[in-house]
């Protein structure tokens, strides 16, 4: 039962992640199909899965707060840039909709992934048994198909003509910036 129940708290707090990504793409006006997410996800789990396989097995190489203030660099960097472009924004930039293609999701998958892979390593450092890596990536593969595309569907909404006054791409940066550091609060104090 403990297996399971560090397992859920992990799969939960590592969908953490994609839900903001999903809420950031939303909020930028970009569509996700489920293809997509399913991409995203696999990407991620694959990445997750050998970095839970590689802590388990290869112990304490790389400290915990290296991938929480990477995740934060990462998270903040994009947060901003995502900022100034909303604040360079020109009128005709959102007269069509975008669609997330295969192939940015498998980037997008793998960017999302990172930190969670460091912190997926760090969660299997000697003391999880081999039971742990399974059951976290048979929950992170329904909780994240789930998390990222209800996510994706709210950050549109929040984009849609009737909320204009706010530029989606301010609100996909400031979402990204909150989340950086939040996690970085969270991490440093925990």
């Amino acid at each position: 039962m403990y297996i399971f129940i560090s397992a859920l708290i992990f799969a939960i707090v590592v969908s953490i992640d994609l839900f903001v990504g999903g809420l950031a793409i939303g909020a930028s006006g970009i569509r996700v199909s489920f293809l997509c997410t399913f991409v995203i996800n696999i990407v991620g789990k694959v990445l997750v899965g050998t970095a839970l396989i590689c802590g388990y097995y290869l112990g304490a190489v790389i400290p915990e707060i290296v991938g929480v203030w990477c995740g934060f660099i990462v998270l903040c960097g994009l947060g901003l840039y995502k900022i100034g472009q909303g604040v360079r924004r020109t009128k005709g930039d959102d007269t069509k909709p975008k669609t997330l293609t295969i192939k940015s999701s498998a980037f997008l998958g793998f960017v999302l992934a990172l930190d969670n892979a460091v912190s997926g390593f760090g969660a299997t450092l000697g003391y999880m048994p081999f039971a742990f890596i399974w059951v976290v990536l048979a929950l992170m593969l329904v909780t994240d198909q789930v998390v990222f595309l209800s996510a994706n569907r709210l950050g549109g909404l929040l984009s849609q003509k009737r909320h204009r006054k706010i530029n989606p791409n301010i609100l996909a940066g400031v979402f990204l910036v909150v989340v950086a550091v939040t996690k970085l609060v969270f991490s440093i104090c925990l």
